[in-house]
């Protein structure tokens, strides 16, 4: 008996070359008269052929030959397969190692020799150019209609509605938001201060959600609701990538001024670039080392996280932590907090209320037990966590080329850095659990030398990742409330940490200066 799937694949719900049902059909049959037995069908809906990477379903047919579960592979034609000549080679490569096949009921190649190789080459090749060529002539297209002023696709701004012949006018429910973000940004509020007045006026986004700091900044950027109508905005780098990093306007830029209706005057639009540009900049560090209690630490009011921030003003830094959703302009009392003056207050609470002598025996003891019982690293879950890093890459992929043939504008780029994080966290994850197989045994000397430093590294030296690596091994979560911190231990150590206090975890103190 051989072995059968069946493949198909259309391009987008407006521009369907060939229905699912009939390239299934026409494979079936080919099936039937080659007296094939067809056990399994792959069918990717809505997705472009011009890259495999992004394909479900395609992908999952690969992961299906690589365990010997089938002998051929049926696509009705060469294009239901890819449209780039370097995936289409690939994918065969692959499949032809693993003694698999290729055939299609449309078209009928012989490939085993020259002529039908000569013709299945010519066939790769204009797919391919079929796919780069269109793409460039809807983008032409699309420039034409930039000329005019016309919507490109995607989300129009918040403000704009469209109309049946593509050209922008004021969304009279949505245009009072805008202006309110203009004017209280040029009269020097802060971000917290204009989405909290927006929701008080009950303005959501255009995806039913509260403003952020993310949406104002890219309402105060855009140039369209001064009346400058703008296309091809953001540049790409050596890889036809789009990169919002990069500062110099692309070649194919286009901008016109006074070419839709305008929601607020050019000196209000140029009033705020100019202030967003000396406006004091407050960024998260992202190290972690810079900033110790980053990710230990919740805010007891709204229960967000408390992050670490930097603020540099008239050349001088300030560091502190305060709670994310307030950052974000949720409504929260919490306080500023001092960087300094938390942290000591954490370790001097630590280190003279927790961390005492005689407990070393017990700790080391507690250490090696759990040395001998860590986790090994799971190929399973670092092959899982692959994969699922690969669908991730290709999906990301897939939005640059959407953003790239202009099918996207700025406000879906909330989507893409979505995607972005969870490719960082599954990479986290894989690298974690790839890091159990390097881990070294850590010997009791070892453990002795870590403690008796412990107190010395935390009031003279103070070193932050030795502090960090502390934090690690004993605390699980600290809670920030206006008068108190709830410190909770991790119940493996506490025991051996805080002799005959029982294995209730949590330990509230009150920081001297709050």
């Amino acid at each position: 008996m051989i072995r059968a799937v069946i493949y198909a694949r259309y391009s987008s719900n407006l521009q369907r070359e060939e229905s699912i049902d009939a390239q299934l059909r026409a494979c079936r049959a080919h099936c039937k008269e080659h007296g094939y037995t067809v056990i399994n069908e792959y069918i990717d809906k809505a997705i472009s052929g011009k890259f495999t990477i992004n394909r479900f379903a395609y992908n999952r047919m690969k992961e299906d030959a690589k365990k010997h579960l089938f002998d051929v592979a049926v696509f009705h034609k060469i294009d239901r397969n890819a449209r780039n000549e370097y995936d289409y080679y690939e994918t065969k490569k692959e499949l032809e190692a693993l003694g698999i096949r290729q055939e299609y009921s449309g078209q009928n190649i012989d490939t085993t020799t020259p002529e039908g190789q000569f013709l299945e080459n010519s066939i790769v090749g204009i797919s391919a150019f079929y796919s780069r060529n269109l793409a460039k002539e809807t983008k032409k297209g699309m420039n034409e209609n930039a000329y005019k002023a016309q919507f490109n696709g995607g989300v129009p701004p918040f403000g704009y509605s469209i109309t049946q012949d593509k050209h922008y006018i004021i969304n009279e429910m949505e245009a009072p938001a805008i202006r309110l973000i203009f004017s209280m940004f040029n009269s020097n509020h802060s971000y917290g201060t204009i989405i909290s007045a927006l929701n008080d006026r009950k303005f959501l986004t255009r995806r039913g959600k509260e403003f952020g700091k993310n949406s104002l900044y890219e309402i105060i950027t855009n140039p369209k609701y001064m009346g400058t109508y703008t296309f091809n905005s953001v540049p790409k780098n050596i890889n036809k990538k789009r990169n919002s990093h990069i500062k110099e306007k692309p070649e194919d830029y286009i901008e016109i001024k006074n070419a839709i209706p305008a929601i607020i005057s050019e000196m209000e639009f140029m009033k705020a670039q100019d202030k967003l540009s000396k406006r004091v900049k407050v960024s998260r560090i992202e190290n972690d080392s810079d900033y110790i209690l980053s990710g230990y630490l919740r805010c007891g009011i709204c229960g967000c996280a408390i992050t670490g921030h930097t603020l540099t003003k008239k050349g001088k830094k300030y560091q502190y932590y305060s709670c994310s959703g307030k950052e974000r302009g949720h409504k929260c009392s919490s306080h500023y907090l001092p960087k300094k003056k938390l942290e000591k207050a954490v370790f001097d609470y630590l280190s003279h209320d927790i961390f005492t002598t005689g407990t070393n025996s017990g700790l080391i003891k507690r250490f090696m037990f759990l040395q001998e019982h860590v986790p090994k690293a799971n190929s399973e879950i670092i092959k899982t966590a692959k994969r699922e890093e690969k669908l991730l890459k290709g999906r990301l992929n897939n939005l640059y080329v959407a953003l790239e043939n202009g099918q996207m504008d700025e406000f879906d780029m909330e989507h893409i850095r979505t995607v972005k994080d969870k490719i960082l966290s599954v990479q986290k994850r894989i690298l974690e659990e790839e890091q159990k197989e390097k881990a070294s045994p850590i010997t009791e000397e070892a453990v002795l030398e870590r403690i008796n430093n412990f107190i010395n590294t935390v009031k003279i030296k103070k070193d932050p990742q030795s502090m960090r690596a502390f934090l690690e091994t004993t605390v699980r979560q600290m809670t920030v409330y206006p008068k108190e911190i709830a410190l909770s231990l991790r119940v493996s150590v506490v025991s051996e940490m805080v002799p005959g206090t029982g294995l209730e975890p949590v330990r509230r103190f009150l920081p001297e200066g709050f």
